[in-house]
């Protein structure tokens, strides 16, 4: 072999065929009941990261307390229907929770939750006021002493002149 290097490869070959066979022969060969125990229990868990950004610790945080604060509602809170409890507010008006929290999932495959919290609104006014009944309804004369808006005076007692020319005026 004319080349130094050559001859080193096939040493080294040659001493990894050594090495391997050794091996093997010391090692033996598990059974295959310990073999699927082995594999069993080396079965990797899921991954966790425990070290979280700033932002994912405040929405952890607001997690955590929406959480806390269904669980009140629930203690506190009157059950109205299924999952849906209320609570009566500073002013009195019943405020509507539902009971869990609602899941979602992000623009980026991340799971979102939401609370649902609402007040029932007021009435819509009628179009047109109501007719009052016969009864209630005020009665109004209609003589010179009691104006009303809209109404003509044919009295004309005033003795203003009317327009007509009927030539009976009084100078």
């Amino acid at each position: 072999m004319k080349n130094p290097s050559i001859t080193a490869a096939f040493v080294l070959v040659a001493l990894a065929l050594v090495v391997g066979g050794l091996a093997l022969s010391a090692g033996g060969e598990p059974d295959e009941a310990v073999a699927s125990v082995l594999t069993a229990g080396a079965a990797p868990a899921k991954p966790s990261f425990e070290s979280l950004s700033p932002h994912e610790l405040r929405k952890k945080g607001r997690l955590e307390e929406t959480r806390r604060e269904l669980e009140q509602v629930r203690k506190v809170g009157k059950e109205v229907a299924p999952n849906v409890y209320r609570i009566k507010d500073e002013s009195g008006d019943p405020t509507y929770f539902y009971g869990d929290l609602i899941e979602g999932v992000g623009r980026n495959g991340e799971p979102l939750f939401m609370t649902a919290q609402f007040k029932r609104l007021p009435a819509v006014p009628v179009r047109e006021a109501p007719k009052l009944p016969a009864k209630l309804t005020p009665k109004v004369k209609l003589d010179g002493s009691v104006p009303v808006k809209g109404a003509k005076d044919k009295s004309n007692a005033g003795g203003e002149d009317d327009g007509k020319g009927d030539g009976k005026s009084g100078g």
